[in-house]
C-alpha cells in the first residue's frame, strides 16, 4: 500500500505545450532547463540552428508590403492588405522552400577558351549521360513524313502526325502504343488536350479529336482548313488557325466556340501561345506577328517584325512569357522583350530560309534550319546587343533529311525532337529540361487514380476566358486613384473636358431648363394613337 502511494504522489500534472520563441527554437522550460544548459553539444548546434521560415507557423509580415490606407471601407482595406500581405510572403518564402534547388542545371561547361561546348557531339554526351538518360537519343525512320510531334505536359506521352496523314499517340520511355491511325488525308498539327487520353488532329477540312484508343469522338466543323492548334490547360480552351484567317477558340469541357477573330492577314502557318499568360501569338504572311486573347475583338498588340513571311514564333517560358523569338523567311532569327516592344534585343542571320523555333523549360532555343539545329543557351540570348552578330552557340546537330518542320523540347527532360522528311530525330541537350517537377502540375509518374484526381480538380478550377489578358495580375487589382479632382481647395481649375463623367453630369443638373421647356411644348403636338382612342371613348361617355 506504501508503494501505491508513493507512486501516486509521483504522478504530476501533464505538461505544458512547449513554447517556440521568434528564431525557430524551443524553449526550454523547468528542470529541463538545467539539463540543456549543461549539455555543450546542444547549446553550440542550437546557436547556429534554427527553423526555416516556411515551415514556421508564424513569420513577420515582409518589407514592403503595399498599404491601402486611402480606402474608406475598413473591411475592404483589410482584406486587400492581407492579400498582398500574403502575396508578399509567397514571394519572400519562395527560395526557402525550393529544398531540391540547391545546384544549378547540369549544362555543359568549357575548361578552357580554346574548348568549346558546339564541338561536343551526340556520341561524347550518350557515353557521358547515364543510362536512363541515354535512352532519350533516338532515331524513328518513318515514310508518312515529313513529321510534327507533340509532348503532354509532364513528358510522358508523346504524339506524332505526318503530313500524308499517319497519327500515332504512345508512351516514349516504355516503348507502349496506345493508338496508330492511317487517315490517308493532308494533316498540319496535331495536339494533346487536358492530357494523353484526348487529343485533336488538324486534318484537311475540319479538326477532329480522338481518344486514346483512336476512336473518332468529335467533328469540329467550326473549324475550317485548320494549319495550326494549340490547347490552353488552365483555360480548357483549344484554339486553331487556318487558310481562312479566323481564330477560334473552343471550350473543350463544355463544347461552345467560345470567341472567333477574323484575323484579316489572310492565311497563317505559325502560332505559339504563351504559357504565363495564355496569350495567342500569330505569325502571318505579310511579316507580322499579331497577339489575341478571347476577350478583344483586335490584336492586343501588333508588331512588324520582318520583311517577308514568318515562319517561326517561341516564347520562352523559363523568364515568365518576357521574351518571344521570331524566325522569318528573310534568314533572320530575332529575339524581343515583349515588355516594351521598342525593338529586337538580338538579331542574327541563318543560313537556308526560315527556321523553327522552340525553346526548353530552362530558356534553351533551338532553332532548326537548312540541315542543322543549333541551340543557344542563356544569359547571351537575352542580353542586348547591336548588330547582327550570332549568339555563342551551345550545341549543333546535323540532320540530312529536309525539310526541319518542327523542333520539340520534352518537359522535364533533356530531349529535343526534331521532325523532318524521313522521320523524327531525338538528341540529348543537357541542361534543357526542367529537374525539378511539381506533382500538382504535372507529374511523370502518376498512375491512373492520380490522373483522375488531377482532371476533376483541374475541371474545377478552370479560368475562364475572360480572364485572359497581357498582364496577368491586372485581376484583382484596384484602379488608380483618379487624377483629376473637383475639389473645393483646389487652386488649380480642370477644364470642363477633362472632367470625369460623373463630375460633368453634376455640372449639367438642372441648367439646362430652356431644351426642357422647348421639349414640353413639341410633345404637344405628337399624335399618340393611344391618346386619340382614349379621347374618342370619352366622348361618346359623354355623349
Amino acid at each position: 500500500m506504501d508503494s501505491l502511494l508513493a507512486k501516486a504522489d509521483a504522478i504530476r500534472p501533464a505538461p505544458k505545450r512547449r513554447k517556440i520563441d521568434k528564431d525557430g527554437h524551443h524553449k526550454p522550460s523547468g528542470s529541463k532547463q538545467a539539463e540543456n544548459s549543461h549539455d555543450k553539444t546542444l547549446n553550440s548546434v542550437a546557436r547556429h540552428t534554427a527553423l526555416p521560415p516556411s515551415l514556421r507557423l508564424t513569420s513577420p509580415p515582409p518589407e514592403g508590403v503595399k498599404k491601402y490606407n486611402h480606402i474608406a471601407n475598413k473591411k475592404l482595406r483589410t482584406q486587400l492588405t492581407r492579400q498582398s500581405t500574403l502575396a508578399a510572403r509567397q514571394k519572400a518564402l519562395l527560395k526557402d522552400a525550393e529544398l531540391l534547388l540547391t545546384e544549378e542545371a547540369g549544362m555543359i561547361e568549357a575548361e578552357g577558351e580554346l574548348e568549346k561546348t558546339w564541338r561536343v557531339g551526340q556520341s561524347e554526351v550518350v557515353q557521358a549521360a547515364g543510362q536512363e538518360a541515354a535512352k532519350g537519343r533516338k532515331e524513328w525512320v518513318l515514310d508518312g513524313g515529313p513529321y510534327l510531334s507533340r509532348y503532354t505536359r509532364n513528358g510522358r506521352h508523346m504524339a506524332i502526325v505526318g503530313k500524308k496523314g499517319h497519327v500515332a499517340t504512345f508512351d516514349w520511355q516504355t516503348a507502349t502504343m496506345h493508338s496508330e491511325l492511317q487517315l490517308g488525308e493532308t494533316c498540319r498539327d496535331i495536339t494533346f488536350l487536358h492530357d494523353h487520353s484526348h487529343y485533336a488532329v488538324a486534318q484537311k477540312k475540319y479538326v477532329f479529336i480522338y481518344d486514346r484508343d483512336g476512336v473518332e469522338l468529335h467533328r469540329l466543323k467550326s473549324h475550317i482548313e485548320p494549319t495550326r492548334l494549340e490547347f490552353l490547360p488552365y483555360h480548357w480552351l483549344l484554339a486553331s488557325v487556318g487558310n481562312a484567317g479566323w481564330l477560334k477558340y473552343q471550350d473543350t469541357s463544355t463544347g461552345k466556340v467560345v470567341a472567333e477573330h477574323r484575323t484579316k492577314l489572310g492565311a497563317c502557318n505559325t502560332m505559339c501561345q504563351n504559357r504565363h499568360n495564355a496569350v495567342i501569338h500569330l505569325g502571318h504572311q505579310n511579316g507580322t506577328v499579331t497577339l489575341w486573347t478571347p476577350n478583344l475583338p483586335h490584336p492586343a498588340v501588333r508588331l512588324l517584325a520582318h520583311l517577308g513571311p514568318v515562319a517561326g514564333l517561341g516564347v520562352d517560358p523559363s523568364s515568365g512569357g518576357r521574351y518571344m523569338a521570331t524566325s522569318g523567311r528573310d534568314g533572320t532569327v530575332k529575339v524581343w522583350d515583349c515588355r516594351n516592344w521598342k525593338g529586337a534585343v538580338r538579331e542574327w542571320k541563318t543560313r537556308g530560309g526560315g527556321a523553327e523555333l522552340e525553346w526548353s523549360q530552362k530558356g534553351v532555343l533551338a532553332v532548326a534550319t537548312g540541315g542543322s539545329v543549333n541551340t543557344y543557351a542563356k544569359p547571351a540570348i537575352h542580353s542586348p546587343f547591336t548588330g547582327s552578330v550570332q549568339p555563342p552557340l551551345y550545341l549543333t546537330h546535323p540532320i540530312p533529311h529536309r525539310p526541319l518542320i518542327s523542333v520539340r523540347f520534352c518537359p522535364f527532360q533533356d530531349i529535343l525532337t526534331i521532325g523532318h522528311s524521313a522521320g523524327l530525330s531525338s538528341i540529348l541537350v543537357p541542361g534543357s529540361g526542367e529537374p525539378n517537377f511539381d506533382s500538382s502540375e504535372a507529374d511523370p509518374f502518376e498512375n491512373k487514380r492520380a490522373r483522375r484526381e488531377r482532371e476533376v480538380k483541374n475541371l474545377l478550377d478552370k479560368i475562364q476566358p475572360d480572364a485572359i489578358t497581357l498582364d496577368p495580375e491586372f485581376i484583382s487589382s484596384l484602379a488608380p486613384e483618379p487624377k483629376l479632382t473637383t475639389a473645393v481647395n483646389d487652386k488649380i481649375e480642370v477644364p470642363y473636358a477633362q472632367l470625369p463623367r460623373l463630375e460633368r453630369l453634376r455640372k449639367m443638373r438642372g441648367k439646362n431648363k430652356s431644351l426642357k421647356r422647348y421639349l414640353r411644348k413639341q410633345r404637344k403636338n405628337v399624335i399618340d394613337p393611344k391618346a386619340v382612342g382614349l379621347a374618342g371613348s370619352c366622348v361618346l361617355v359623354s355623349g
